[in-house]
């Protein structure tokens, strides 16, 4: 199926207390495409408020699938809820993720939310904010705006919207604007 993937990659090394979350995803001056993103502020959990992570591909809260390589790994993801006053104003949930063993042959892991329809924002300038923390000196590698035109279409598109984006102990708002192909 055609589809945009939008993947924060390699989310690794992460503490109990980490989170990401990706509210909205919004073309410049498109205000009717808002929120392309579905369940950004990760209140919904279907599966369960936690997940522990067996299989390349699973889903966990609704809408959001992690991908990764290698093998051996232990990873679990967790709804949680931002104590009173330390959150975004308007968010009160986030997604922790967790890998607790490291594993051998690792080289990314991947959070992606899959959008159908490859045709959205083609050609059109979008803005994509997320919150995000790390206890860990660790950066997200890389953020990717990933188009794939299925198994007998073009080849896959992969748009780098961000490099080693540090983050921080503490909630920040990360915002970056690009074209989708």
């Amino acid at each position: 199926k055609n589809m945009s993937i939008l993947t924060v990659s390699q989310i690794t090394a992460l503490n109990p207390s980490e989170g990401v979350k990706i509210p909205e995803f919004v073309p410049n001056g498109q205000f009717s495409h808002r929120n392309k993103i579905i369940n950004g502020k990760m209140e919904i959990a279907q599966r369960g408020a936690t997940v522990s992570l067996t299989t390349s591909g699973q889903y966990s809260l609704d809408r959001w699938i992690h991908t990764w390589d290698g093998s051996g790994a232990t990873r679990a993801v967790s709804q949680q809820t931002f104590p009173a006053g330390t959150g975004p104003e308007t968010i009160q949930n986030f997604l922790s993720y967790v890998q607790q063993i490291a594993g051998s042959g690792c080289t990314f892991n991947a959070l992606e939310q899959r959008i159908e329809g490859v045709d959205n924002f083609a050609g059109q300038t979008v803005t994509l904010s997320f919150y995000a923390r790390n206890n860990a000196a660790t950066p997200l590698p890389q953020i990717i705006c990933r188009q794939f035109f299925g198994a007998s279409g073009s080849a896959t598109v992969n748009t780098t919207v961000a490099n080693n984006v540090a983050t921080t102990a503490s909630f920040t708002r990360y915002t970056y604007t690009f074209t989708v192909p």
